[in-house]
């Protein structure tokens, strides 16, 4: 990445595709006045590898970001995993079951934690549409 040198993450997917880097390999320390600095580099990783990055825990990040340490073998089933950012918010998340998606292995999580309303969207399916079910690149 320019300015920043080669960054390695991992990509996880829960509900939406993230993009999960550690704050010191992209030279900012985790402390909360540094918030414009990960703000930067989230759009610099966003422009990078064309997804979201999760700077505050919600429900999808933390799925995403439990299916990826379980994946790395870094946590198990039914142990709480709590997801905190540096403002203070936190989500806490559990893996209960392993299955699979197709050929993948998969998890399925249960998270708790606050959010509140911020907007209602209503999505309709056009009957021409030639992917009612989406598709795969």
């Amino acid at each position: 990445m320019p300015g920043r040198g080669r960054l390695s993450c991992d990509i996880g997917f829960g509900g939406n595709f993230y993009a999960f880097f550690s704050a010191a390999d992209a030279g900012i320390p985790f402390e909360r006045d540094r918030s414009e600095d990960f703000i930067a580099a989230g759009r610099e990783i966003m422009a990078a590898v064309n997804e979201q990055l999760d700077r505050s825990p919600g429900g999808t990040g933390t799925s995403a970001l439990m299916a990826v340490r379980h994946a790395r073998g870094q946590l198990g089933t039914h142990t709480d995993f709590v997801n905190e950012c540096f403002i203070g918010t936190s989500f806490t998340g559990r893996l209960i079951e392993k299955t699979r998606v197709d050929e993948h292995v998969a998890v399925v999580p249960t998270i708790t934690g606050r959010a509140w309303l911020t907007s209602t969207s209503q999505f309709m399916l056009d009957p021409s549409d030639p992917f009612p079910a989406g598709f795969t690149l």
